[in-house]
């Protein structure tokens, strides 16, 4: 058994951050209104929309703000019934896609059904269809394939090509090497960590990259002594 966890600086699955592998989330958080007075802004649009006073195109974007809200608060099916809502209305967008993802990758996580693994596949994979570079879904989409439906080749594909040439994608390196550690890969870890360690020192400071640094470095000594303790015991 493994006595130590490489640090990851928060993979992101879902909108969530798969913080470290616990939760699939996402940093972008919806700033406004909270969830009941959406309901009441919802119930009066509804009332308007009904009688032809207005468009549904206001009642759309109101569904998808309440959906991010009920995403935030890690209420899985509440998202994707109002995020479905908002799809019915008009809003079909890489951004409400990638948040069905997320929330249907956070229920397979949880419950691990087939249907919540190939509709947050499916979510993710037409983000992308309809933005090819939207970041945040290849890489949602990356770490959902390698820990929920375990295609772990094919999530270490993904990344992979995400990153390359890239420096600046710190978090999604990090990532990378987290998931090379986890799919046995050591010796690609530790040469990708000292990479990375590498382009932080040469970046700018700022308290993000001193973080950064932090854990890589961390990182390449744990993974040295794993690297150590593993050829001691053959």
């Amino acid at each position: 058994m493994r006595k130590f966890l490489l640090a990851i600086m928060c993979i992101v699955f879902i909108c969530i951050d798969i913080a470290c592998k616990d939760k699939l989330s996402c940093k972008r958080q919806y700033r406004g209104p909270g969830i009941s007075e959406l309901l009441e802004t919802i119930a009066e649009q509804e009332k308007r929309v009904k009688s032809g006073d207005e468009s549904p195109t206001k009642l759309a974007l109101s569904y998808q703000k309440l959906a991010e809200k009920y995403l935030e608060s890690r209420m899985w099916d509440a998202s994707i019934e109002t995020f479905n809502k908002a799809l019915a209305l008009g809003r079909d967008n890489p951004l409400v896609h990638y948040s069905l993802g997320v929330a249907y990758a956070n229920k397979a996580k949880e419950g691990k059904t087939q249907v919540d693994v190939e509709k947050a596949e499916f979510h993710y994979r037409k983000a992308i269809e309809l933005n090819p570079s939207y970041s945040s879904a290849i890489y949602g989409l990356a770490i959902f394939l390698f820990y929920v439906k375990e295609d772990k080749e094919e999530g270490i594909r993904m990344l992979e090509s995400l990153v390359a040439n890239k420096k600046g994608m710190y978090r999604e390196r990090m990532a990378l090497g987290r998931l090379y550690f986890d799919s046995e890969k050591y010796a690609t870890a530790l040469a990708h960590y000292q990479s990375l360690c590498a382009d932080l020192d040469a970046a700018r400071d700022n308290p993000l990259i001193v973080e950064y640094r932090t854990a890589c470095r961390d990182n390449i000594q744990k993974l040295m002594e794993f690297i150590s303790q593993k050829g001691n015991e053959k």
